[in-house]
């Protein structure tokens, strides 16, 4: 059948959605884990969460780098031989490294789980940092991090986070290339040592998860330490700082300038968060927003431009993000506060809210 696309295609607003919920079971060493039964295929999903973000480092990189480290050789496997095993099992692994947070993620076959997480418990349990494998590595991260730092977003997300918390809050520090010399093995092992403990850990189990699952998963974890010397806590303390209404980066030979504006705020523990989440998604939440329509359909500043949202542990903040033609900078800015303005003076309209 031919489709009629002068006719919009029928609608139906849900009065309720279903979310599968969790089932919370804890190890006998008291580690969380959150089971989410979902899905038809025998496939598994396990996240490994650690509070050693960035925030927590007492060097800048060191959390980014031990996590990545992880998997480039532990006390049974080399790097190479962690690979191997991975795809044999037709398994892999997922690395990310936020503020706040830390994981390690393992999607694996279900009839190949005793293997997947046994081989997951001696990445994250046994990791030894080898020294010709983190020469390498850093190597490479210098010329990644030489490479994304030439480009104008880059710099302008750097300005930004240091704008908002100041350039010595755990939320606004950012690595600069010298910091690279500074990264050796001992603080490896020694932030890992510290920070991925149990006490320090939670779980998510999800996919096709059955008591056998969470069997494996407390043979594997349920005799994984926890921390016995005291840690220094950062300190999140937010700091007044000396507001400015626009910050300039200039950037030799740019045919592109990238424009953040915004503000700190809240986490999404604050009443507001939920409310002003809907504001957000009008103004520059999805793709049909007051933003997207005027900075990229009606002017062409832009192929895309949104506004988020960040909720962190302790603090968050909102962020305006776009990259435009750099003759056109003054106008898109001022083109996006007038949206801005808007929001603040205007009733939405129903159709617009309810869309």
């Amino acid at each position: 059948m031919e489709l009629d696309r002068k006719q919009q295609p029928k609608y139906t607003i849900f009065d309720k959605v279903e979310y599968p919920k969790a089932k919370l079971k804890r190890l006998k060493n008291d580690i969380p884990v959150y089971i989410i039964n979902a899905g038809t295929q025998d496939v598994l999903k396990i996240d490994l969460v650690f509070s050693a973000g960035s925030a927590f480092q007492q060097k800048k990189l060191i959390a980014s780098i031990s996590n990545d480290m992880l998997i480039e050789g532990s006390k049974l496997y080399s790097s190479v031989e962690i690979a191997e095993k991975l795809d044999f099992y037709g398994a892999f692994i997922q690395q990310n490294v936020t503020k706040d947070l830390s994981s390690i993620t393992l999607y694996s076959l279900k009839k190949f789980l005793p293997k997947t997480v046994e081989l997951l418990a001696e990445i994250v349990r046994n990791p030894v940092f080898p020294e010709n494998e983190l020469q390498t590595f850093l190597k490479k991260k210098r010329q990644q991090f030489n490479i994304e730092l030439s480009k104008v977003s880059t710099r302008s997300r750097i300005e930004f986070g240091k704008a908002v918390f100041g350039n010595t809050h755990p939320y606004g520090i950012s690595p600069e290339e010298k910091d690279f010399d500074n990264v050796n093995r001992n603080n490896l092992v020694d932030f890992h040592r510290n920070y991925y403990t149990s006490d320090r850990c939670f779980m998510i189990m999800s996919g096709k998860t059955d008591q056998t699952s969470l069997n494996l998963i407390e043979k594997n974890f349920g005799d994984f330490e926890k921390q016995t010397k005291k840690l220094l806590v950062p300190d999140f303390k937010e700091h007044d700082l000396e507001r400015k209404s626009l910050l300039y980066s200039p950037k030799d030979g740019a045919i592109q300038s990238s424009i953040r504006i915004g503000k700190r705020l809240f986490s999404k523990a604050n009443p507001d968060f939920t409310k002003l989440n809907v504001v957000n998604t009008i103004l520059g939440g999805y793709f049909g927003s007051r933003l997207m329509k005027s900075i990229r359909e009606d002017k062409g500043y832009t192929y895309g431009i949104g506004s988020y949202l960040i909720s962190l542990r302790h603090s968050g903040y909102f962020m305006i993000s776009t990259e435009v033609g750099a003759e056109v900078t003054k106008q898109a800015r001022e083109a996006i506060l007038r949206e801005i303005k808007k929001l603040q003076t205007e009733s939405v309209k129903s159709d617009e809210l309810n869309l």
